[in-house]
C-alpha cells in the first residue's frame, strides 16, 4: 500500500500543474494556431431561445472475417433524432450493410484494396444508388499510422464516408418538416481518410445550397480529445479544472483557443461543459459557415445533455450509439451463416488463414 502512495503522490505532483501562467495547447504543424488561456473569455452556455431539431448520426463496424487478402464487415449507421427533448420517431431504417474487401494487384504490380457492398434492407439499397465502389492505394500515405491489418481499415472509411452522405440522406428523407436543424456527428469534422475531403466537400455544398430553405447545422463532439497543453494537462482536463473553479452553476463554453486554417478541417473549435454538474468537458467542431452562431447552437445541446445516466453528453448521440451498436452475438450469427455457404466454394482455402488464429484463442483459454 506504501508503494502505491507514492505512485498516487508522484502522479499527483506531475499533473497539479493547470497554475502553469501563459498556457496554450500544442498543436501539429503550420495549420493550427494556439493563443494563450485566457479566463476572461470562458463564457456561459445561455438557455436556449428557440427550438430545433437535433439529428445524432452515429456509425460501427465490426469484423465476421478479417484475412491478409480478404475482410468481410458488417456496417451500420443511423441516427437518434429530438426536438425539445423528446425523442422523434421515424420509419427509416438503418443503413446497413456487408462491406466486401479484397486485393487486387495491378499490370505495374500496385497493391490496391477493392470493395463490393452487400445491402441488407431497402433503405440501404436506395442509399447506395448511383455510388460507386472504394479502390484504395494499400500504401496510401494515410493508411502508414494504422496498427492492425492494413485491409481492415477500409471498414472504417466506408463508415466515415457513408456517415458525411447521411446528413443529406436523413435530411432529405424525413417526413417530419423543421427549418431549424443541428446535425450531430460523433468525432471530428477533420478530414483523413482517402475520398472525404472530396465526400465532405460535397455534404457542406448541400448544407450551404439547403439554407436558402431551412438551417442546416453542422457540429461534431469529440468524446476522447488528445490536445495536449504546454501545463502537461490534456485540454479537456485542464479546461475541466478551470471552469469548476471559474463558475459550478452553469454550464460553459470556451471558444477559439485553437484556430483551425487547415483546409481539410473546416470548423472552428470549442471545448464545452455541457451540465453544470457535468465531469467531463468535451471538445466540439462547429463548421465555419454555419447560419446559427455558436452560442444558440451550444444552448440546443446543453439542453440534451441532462440525462444522469452521463451528464453533459447530448442524449440523441448515446442513444444513437446504442442504435448503431454490434453485438457479439450478431457478428457470430453472421459469420456463421457466411462459413457455411463459403466451405461450399473455393473460398473454402481462405477461411483457413482465420482458423489458425481462433484455435490459437480455443487453446489459450483452456
Amino acid at each position: 500500500m506504501e508503494s502505491l502512495e507514492k505512485i498516487i503522490k508522484s502522479l499527483s505532483s506531475l499533473y497539479n500543474q493547470e497554475e502553469n501562467n501563459n498556457v496554450e495547447c500544442i498543436t501539429q504543424g503550420k495549420n493550427y494556431i494556439s493563443y494563450v488561456f485566457d479566463e476572461g473569455n470562458i463564457k456561459i452556455i445561455p438557455k436556449p431561445h428557440k427550438s430545433h431539431l437535433i439529428i445524432a448520426i452515429d456509425g460501427s463496424s465490426k469484423p465476421i472475417i478479417s484475412t491478409p487478402n480478404l475482410s468481410i464487415h458488417l456496417i451500420r449507421i443511423h441516427s437518434s433524432i429530438y426536438s425539445q427533448n423528446k425523442r422523434i420517431n421515424t420509419p427509416i431504417e438503418p443503413i446497413e450493410y456487408y462491406l466486401i474487401t479484397y486485393t487486387d494487384i495491378t499490370k505495374s504490380k500496385k497493391l490496391f484494396y477493392k470493395t463490393k457492398i452487400h445491402s441488407l434492407n431497402q433503405t440501404t439499397e436506395l442509399f447506395f444508388k448511383n455510388q460507386h465502389d472504394l479502390e484504395i492505394d494499400a500504401f496510401d500515405k494515410t493508411l502508414n499510422n494504422i496498427f492492425k491489418n492494413k485491409i481492415d481499415i477500409v471498414s472504417d472509411i466506408s463508415r466515415r464516408l457513408n456517415e458525411w452522405r447521411y446528413i443529406k440522406f436523413i435530411s432529405q428523407n424525413l417526413t417530419l418538416r423543421h427549418k431549424n436543424i443541428i446535425i450531430l456527428l460523433d468525432g471530428s469534422l477533420q478530414e483523413t481518410y482517402p475520398y472525404e475531403h472530396e465526400t465532405a466537400q460535397k455534404i457542406y455544398k448541400y448544407i450551404d445550397d439547403s439554407n436558402k430553405k431551412l438551417r442546416i447545422n453542422l457540429l461534431s463532439l469529440i468524446k476522447y480529445s488528445s490536445i495536449t497543453t504546454t501545463s502537461g494537462l490534456n485540454a479537456t482536463t485542464y479546461l475541466y479544472l478551470k471552469f469548476n473553479k471559474h463558475n459550478k452553476s452553469y454550464p460553459l463554453y470556451y471558444p477559439d483557443w485553437i484556430i483551425s486554417n487547415n483546409p481539410h478541417h473546416n470548423a472552428r473549435i470549442f471545448f464545452a461543459k455541457l451540465h453544470k454538474k457535468a465531469e467531463r468537458v468535451f471538445r466540439i467542431d462547429y463548421y465555419k459557415n454555419n447560419t446559427d452562431d455558436p452560442e444558440t447552437l451550444l444552448a440546443q445541446l446543453s439542453e440534451n445533455s441532462n440525462d444522469l445516466s452521463l451528464l453533459g453528453y447530448p442524449y440523441a448521440l448515446l442513444e444513437a450509439d446504442r442504435f448503431v451498436k454490434i453485438t457479439e452475438k450478431e457478428i457470430t450469427h453472421h459469420r456463421n451463416k457466411l462459413i457455411i455457404n463459403m466451405k461450399k466454394t473455393k473460398l473454402n482455402y481462405i477461411l483457413k488463414e482465420q482458423d489458425i488464429h481462433e484455435t490459437f484463442d480455443l487453446i489459450n483459454k483452456k
